[in-house]
């Protein structure tokens, strides 16, 4: 009995001792350009990610780390930089926008661990690791003369616009923006470039401009955000020494037709909250469907989906409807980027503005389109009763349909979002009478007021079930 209690004491101190040496093997580093950070709360690898203290590390970078309890929310600012992220959650928000991460932030120890590779990048730092050391090390990046570096950004006011321009070091080869709402902004990201040392234009006292942010929203991206007080619009074009990018606000032009929401039902309070995502089909390099007459085109399909869906984002938002544009200007967006950025919103309902064409000139009307998921009933409502909707409000404002609306499983933006879709097919763009049509205001208004009638009825019908 004694040799086996004698065997069982020197095996405890083994697993001890063992214990102990991983523990000391499994401290893992911080420095910052060089400079050890210290910490009170040692970092951690989950899911093979390093969690750090999210105030040691980030406020050792000169950033504000500030936590909201209600929301379990940590947000990170650095400069114009702002991060946000949700304890347990694997969506991050950068600058206004989501972004997933491979782990999300947690509550450990009582301290706020967060991934320090994802949230050092966003503020535009570089992250090593040091496996012999086991040292996490964070630094500035440093300017590569042969990389884009973006160097400066202005403002300019004249009485007919506003002017933001971002300057370069080299050509600027791509670039994408687009539009988001509540609160508005625009947002432009460049691709393959870094930030320069670059400071904010003083922007006088407007209506419109509240001030212009940049961060380096990844690696290879960098993002200006223009925060607005209200919707005003806006062109990207790349000036011709191609170093330049300027965004110009007209001061006189409506964002759209200027017709209120006249005959729309009123938005009920549950419902103002619940995200709608409005998709402008094509946008580009894609043109879509093309519209020709004697012989020569004289309409993109894209160039009208895009101004409807503006016609329509507006009429949402004078009844209160909360909404996000996927495209707000000619850019592209890949077909699943879109059902992902509506998916990462969390949105409640979506709807993607297209218009028709076919190998007949025949065909005519509009037509609906949409999948019914399992996944819909976590809106409280069918994609089958939204298309409905939209098929009695397009009935009334364009006339007689193609066809009754049409269950597309295969799409993906059917398919791929995880909430209520419809894709509206407004008119033949290959039939020379809807061609005619479809090139007035008049139709693009209405065509924007019948969609904006139907989310505006799915959405009170998905907060009244």
């Amino acid at each position: 009995m004694a040799k086996r209690l004698f065997g069982l004491l020197v095996m405890l101190i083994i697993l001890a001792s063992a214990s102990l040496s991983y523990a000391e093997n499994d401290v893992i580093g911080l420095s910052l350009d060089g400079q050890s950070i210290l910490s009170d709360t040692t970092a951690m690898i989950v899911s093979g990610r390093t969690l750090v203290p999210a105030r040691a590390v980030f406020e050792a970078m000169g950033g504000v780390v500030a936590w909201d309890d209600a929301r379990r929310e940590v947000t990170v600012t650095r400069g114009s930089s702002e991060v946000k992220l949700i304890i347990d959650s694997k969506t991050a928000i950068i600058d206004g926008l989501p972004k997933d991460m491979d782990v999300p932030a947690a509550i450990i120890s009582e301290r706020t661990m967060i991934p320090v590779r994802f949230v050092s990048e966003a503020l535009g730092y570089q992250v090593d690791w040091d496996d012999t050391n086991r040292i996490v090390n964070i630094k500035t990046l440093e300017t590569d003369p042969l990389q884009l570096s973006i160097t400066g950004i202005g403002f300019f006011e004249s009485e007919q616009e506003y002017k933001v321009t971002i300057t370069g070091n080299k050509r600027i080869d791509a670039y994408k923006n687009f539009s988001m709402s509540s609160p508005e902004r625009v947002v432009l990201d460049i691709a393959n470039g870094i930030l320069g040392q670059i400071s904010t234009p003083i922007i006088p006292i407007n209506d419109n401009i509240m001030g212009i942010r940049f961060s380096q929203f990844d690696e290879k991206t960098t993002r200006i955000v223009v925060d607005l007080k209200k919707q005003i619009p806006a062109s990207v074009s790349l000036a011709e020494d191609d170093k330049s990018l300027i965004i110009v606000f007209s001061k006189s032009r409506a964002p759209v037709d200027d017709q209120t929401g006249g005959g729309l039902p009123e938005l009920v309070e549950l419902a103002k909250d619940k995200l709608v995502v409005i998709d402008a089909g094509h946008g580009g390099k894609d043109p879509g469907a093309i519209g020709f007459s004697n012989g020569q085109s004289v309409l993109y399909e894209k160039d009208v989906n895009l101004d409807v869906a503006q016609r329509m984002n507006e009429l949402l938002k004078q009844q209160g409807a909360n909404t996000y544009m996927i495209r707000s200007f000619d850019t592209s967006v890949s077909l699943l980027e879109r059902p992902a950025m509506a998916n990462a919103l969390n949105a409640h309902l979506f709807i993607s503005i297209h218009n028709n064409s076919s190998d007949s000139s025949n065909l005519k009307g509009f037509e609906v389109l949409y999948f019914n998921k399992e996944s819909d009933i976590s809106s409280n409502i069918k994609s089958r009763t939204f298309a409905d909707f939209a098929q009695t409000a397009l009935v009334e404002k364009l006339g007689i349909a193609f066809k009754s609306p049409q269950e597309r499983p295969t799409l993906a933006v059917l398919n791929k979002t995880s909430m209520p879709a419809i894709i509206i097919e407004g008119a033949f763009l290959s039939n020379p009478e809807d061609l005619a049509l479809i090139m007035t205001d008049d139709y693009k208004q209405n065509y924007a007021m019948a969609a904006a009638k139907a989310i505006i009825n799915a959405l009170n019908a998905s907060v009244r079930l």
